[in-house]
C-alpha cells in the first residue's frame, strides 16, 4: 500500500515539475517573439489590408455567435449526431 502511495506523490511532483518547466518554456518563447530584437526584411511589414481584416472580421463573429448561442450549433449537428447515437446504442 505505501509503494501504490508513493507512486502518486512521485507522479504529482513530476506532473508540477513538468508544468513548472512548461510555463518557462512558454514566457521564454513569448518574451523572445514579442520583445526580441527584429530581424532584418521585417522593417516593411504593412498593416493588414481590408481582406485580411474581413477574414478576421468573420472568425470573430462566428466565434461570438458560437460563444453567445451555442443552441444554433447544436441545432444544426443534432439531427446527424441523432444517427450515429442510435447505430451506437444498437450495437451494444
Amino acid at each position: 500500500m505505501e509503494n501504490a502511495d508513493s507512486f502518486h506523490r512521485i507522479a504529482t511532483v513530476a506532473a508540477c515539475m513538468s508544468i513548472v518547466v512548461t510555463a518557462v518554456y512558454i514566457l521564454r518563447a513569448i518574451g523572445l517573439t514579442v520583445m526580441g530584437p527584429l530581424k532584418a526584411g521585417y522593417e516593411t511589414i504593412t498593416d493588414a489590408t481590408w481582406n485580411e481584416k474581413l477574414a478576421a472580421g468573420i472568425l470573430i463573429i462566428g466565434i461570438l455567435a458560437i460563444g453567445i448561442a451555442p443552441f444554433w450549433l447544436k441545432d444544426l449537428i443534432n439531427p446527424g449526431t441523432e444517427i450515429i447515437i442510435q447505430k451506437i446504442q444498437a450495437i451494444k
